[in-house]
């Protein structure tokens, strides 16, 4: 086990996750979500990707997703890793799972500012969500030891 530098403590190796995770209910058919375009962006970065190439989800509580950018081009280029899931609820209908892991935890700051939009084919934006956020610290291994991770999980379902 690693030792935590200045204090001699033996640390566990638990390791976990920094980013923004959003959950939304879309009230679009599945061709209609075929058709569209998601944007995610923070603080006016942003990156699309179309969802044309999503099988339609199989039963309750499941799904299929696109990444983009292009995660072979991540670390030459330092880009976020985005995960757009078109999930099945099981009341019926569909949600958006939307997660943005940024390329090094210290990009976050609170009061990041988050934009997530469905364009359809016609341009109508037929989901539009904004939230600024302020992460909760998860440090699964103590304070005195790493990693420490910045999150915010928003469920609109």
């Amino acid at each position: 086990m690693p030792v935590s530098p200045g204090t001699g403590r033996i640390c566990t190796l638990i390791g976990c996750e920094s980013g923004f995770w959003l959950k939304v209910p879309v009230n679009l058919h599945f061709e209609q979500l075929r058709a569209s375009t998601v944007t995610v962006c923070r603080n006016a970065l942003c990156y699309s990707s179309s969802l044309a190439t999503l099988a339609e989800p199989s039963g309750p509580d499941s799904g299929n997703r696109v990444t983009f950018p292009d995660p072979a081009q991540r670390d030459t280029l330092h880009t976020p890793l985005i995960h757009a899931e078109v999930r099945r609820a099981a009341s019926g209908g569909y949600q958006l799972h939307v997660s943005y892991s940024p390329w090094a935890s210290g990009e976050l700051r609170n009061g990041d500012v988050y934009d997530v939009t469905l364009t359809d084919k016609r341009g109508r934006k037929p989901l539009k969500v904004h939230e600024t956020v302020s992460y909760e610290v998860n440090q699964p291994n103590g304070p005195e030891c790493p990693s420490t991770c910045l999150g915010i999980e928003i469920d609109k379902t």
